[in-house]
């Protein structure tokens, strides 16, 4: 979900768990009040992330199967989310597409990995997400997952690279991959383990940069007992080295991040644990992460999937509920703040 307004949202998801129609994006003019969906986007099988460079145009980035490999898909909007149109062409041999982001109206950067296999890949577009260009990507580098964007140039990556290069049997590490050049050129950063971090091999689902400089990554880490533990990394030399944040003892499973100022962010998460039952996880900082604060969620939101922050004070976050009548099916929730994230309130 991106707001680009208090007021207007875009989000993107699927239907009730069991259907079999393709993903859907919906849109608010009254700060999540009221939404009307697009209904089911033909041509695509599944969106993964979505960027809105105004509060008109919105590209979002995912994948279509085609026989046993994957293949890169982007649908784009001009009319704040009324109606989406899929890009027809993509660079050759672009696959799952993972992340996305458009700091500008004209540019966008977008990862993920390639059709047949786990390299990365990347590819730009400068008029608005309707062309795009491949961009080569350091080697050894496996499936880019995350990407934020803050001008044209300046752009930091998340992904995996081979623990030796060259030696796929080696195993994989979690990298970073940075440029100030629009992808020209990349610098590859290995993220070291902090040894006050949560034990388990982490996997990281948010990446924001509320300043060229000022980074944070989120996601989490799975232990031998199977307990999800929240991680939050952050950087303030652009990617080039990252600090684990200590987080509230309880944080568990954490899903999405969004900075409505250099100082103000809110983490969100929550859901199903590694040992059953299921957690709810709102945290938001007003000093850039340097220390976390637990807010509390309504009843309504199990959990959430994702969280934008349009200014300092304004956020909505998005997720699902339980249905006592429908187990099977997951209702949509959403929550907002208009005080930085201190209280949060369910919509109708």
């Amino acid at each position: 979900m991106v707001c680009s307004t208090p007021s207007n949202c875009v989000a993107i998801g699927t239907p009730i768990y069991g259907h079999t129609l393709g993903p859907i994006a919906v849109r608010t003019a009254n700060g999540g009040a009221a939404w009307a969906s697009t209904g089911s986007l033909s041509g695509v099988k599944t969106l993964y992330a979505l960027a809105c460079a105004s509060s008109r145009t919105c590209v979002a980035v995912g994948t279509n199967t085609k026989g046993s490999n994957q293949r890169g898909a982007v649908v784009r909007t001009q009319n704040g989310g009324t109606a989406w149109s899929v890009v027809p062409a993509l660079p050759k041999g672009v696959g799952d597409l993972t992340g996305i982001s458009c700091p500008t109206k004209t540019f966008c950067m977008a990862v993920g990995s390639t059709s047949s296999s786990y390299e990365a890949v990347a590819m730009s577009s400068n008029d608005g997400g309707r062309r795009w260009d491949a961009v080569a990507v350091p080697k050894g580098e496996n499936e880019l997952t995350l990407v934020a964007c803050t001008t044209r140039r300046d752009c930091i990556a998340e992904g995996e690279v081979e623990s030796i290069v060259g030696d796929p049997s080696g195993g994989n590490r979690i990298s970073i991959i940075t440029t100030n050049n629009g992808g020209s050129s990349w610098k590859q950063r290995p993220i070291p383990i902090d040894s006050a971090a949560p034990p388990g091999f982490p996997s990281f689902t948010g990446l924001t940069c509320a300043t060229p400089n000022h980074c944070l990554l989120l996601g989490d880490a799975t232990p031998p007992d199977g307990s999800s533990l929240g991680v939050i990394l952050s950087s303030s030399d652009s990617g080039a080295s990252w600090t684990d944040q200590a987080l509230p003892p309880d944080t568990t499973i954490l899903n999405g991040i969004s900075c409505g100022s250099a100082t103000q962010c809110v983490a969100a998460g929550g859901g199903f644990g590694g040992r059953g039952g299921s957690t709810q996880d709102l945290l938001s900082t007003n000093n850039g992460g340097q220390t976390w604060t637990v807010r509390s969620v309504p009843p309504s939101a199990e959990g959430l999937d994702g969280v934008s922050c349009s200014s300092a004070t304004s956020c909505l976050a998005v997720g699902f509920a339980y249905s006592s009548a429908a187990p099977t099916a997951q209702p949509a929730a959403v929550i907002v703040t208009h005080d930085g994230g201190v209280t949060w309130n369910a919509t109708p």
